[in-house]
């Protein structure tokens, strides 16, 4: 019984030593998109029988295979993800990749309508939050203003013609556009000339 013992013992270390632990042959790799995208994570590993995935730290119910797919992310799926290759001998964490998805634009503060004297400086401005960088472009009359590109419109000296309706559209790599409140100039002892800004175009 003992020589039986020994036997089996013998040949288990025999089939252990012919079956090695699993190695990890390709890394995932982290990744960042826009809201909605799909997004996929692979690893490859030799010897491995199955793979199972976590995410900052915690198993992901169903994640068996070596692709794990995650449709149309959102904020909430942000996170650490990471996959453990396995045999019958043993296993091996991947590294970890990181999934980022961008913020889009939202405004934060609005610009504030204003009445001066003629000649008067004037400064019309926004704030915004968003993954960066931010691209501003304010319009007056719904009408584009060249070179009008920062998060506040200056300007020194007003003049007639500056009386209006103004509004800043903020965009980002997301490309939904967010267009602020419309604030107005006026000037004392001038008649209001602004109108609706219904041409300012739509990103989505």
């Amino acid at each position: 019984m003992k020589t039986y013992s020994w036997l089996l013992l013998g040949l288990v270390a025999v089939l252990l030593v012919g079956c090695p632990g699993p190695t990890i042959t390709a890394q995932p790799v982290s990744q960042t998109v826009n809201p909605g995208a799909d997004v996929s994570f692979s690893v490859s590993a030799k010897h491995a029988d199955e793979f199972i995935w976590k995410k900052d730290g915690l198993v992901i119910p169903g994640s068996i295979g070596s692709i794990l797919n995650l449709p149309a992310v959102t904020e909430q799926d942000q996170g650490s993800f990471q996959a453990t290759a396995k045999n019958g001998v043993g296993f091996v964490d991947s590294e970890v990749a990181t999934l980022t998805v961008n913020d889009p634009v939202a405004i934060t503060g609005q610009p504030v309508s204003q009445t001066a004297d003629l000649g008067d400086p004037v400064t019309l401005a926004v704030t915004a939050t968003g993954t960066e960088p931010l691209s501003y472009q304010w319009y007056k009359n719904g009408q584009m203003l060249v070179a009008a590109t920062s998060s506040s419109l200056t300007i020194a000296s007003t003049r007639l013609i500056d009386i209006g309706s103004y509004a800043c559209q903020v965009n980002n790599i997301v490309n939904q556009a967010a267009t602020s409140a419309e604030a107005t100039i006026q000037l004392n002892g001038q008649p209001a000339q602004g109108i609706a800004l219904t041409t300012i175009p739509e990103y989505g």
